[in-house]
């Protein structure tokens, strides 16, 4: 039978680290792993859930006119307030024209941001830069 201890310059190494997980702990093991999934799960979506239901949906109708004052991104998806006060949530947008491409990119703390009722055009304005986007859309992209 070989040794279990290996001599290297003085010192001695365990060499045999063979861990051994006995089958009655598989069950609980995979139990716990599950649970974490699954409250992680409903944890994430309550929180979805709950930015919805405070942030309001830009739609064709909505008018906007206002300063951002603060910026929340999830999975490309903009949770955006307004100085005064307005929550707006603004789903995936892009212009490929634009530098950063997707609208959520260029969201910045002190951007304008325009919208009239009827339209499904927002503007996004920087200084003298105004950029276009078309809500839930891709524009300007030749490969689509």
């Amino acid at each position: 039978m070989p040794s279990r201890f290996t001599p290297v310059e003085g010192i001695i190494m365990r060499t045999d680290y063979h861990i051994k997980v006995e089958p009655k702990y598989y069950i609980p093991a995979i139990v716990f792993i599950l649970s974490l999934v699954i409250f992680g799960t409903i944890y994430n979506s309550n929180r979805i859930k709950n930015l919805h239901s405070e942030y309001h949906n830009i739609s064709d109708e909505t008018s906007v006119n206002g300063i951002i004052d603060d910026i929340y991104i999830e999975k490309g998806a903009s949770f955006v307030t307004l100085k005064d006060g307005n929550k707006l949530f603004i789903d995936l947008s892009r212009n490929y024209k634009t530098e950063n491409i997707s609208l959520h990119e260029s969201l910045q703390i002190g951007d304008s941001i325009v919208k009239y009722a009827g339209s499904d055009t927002i503007l996004l304005i920087r200084g003298n830069r105004t950029e276009y986007y078309i809500i839930g859309e891709y524009i300007n992209d030749s490969a689509h």
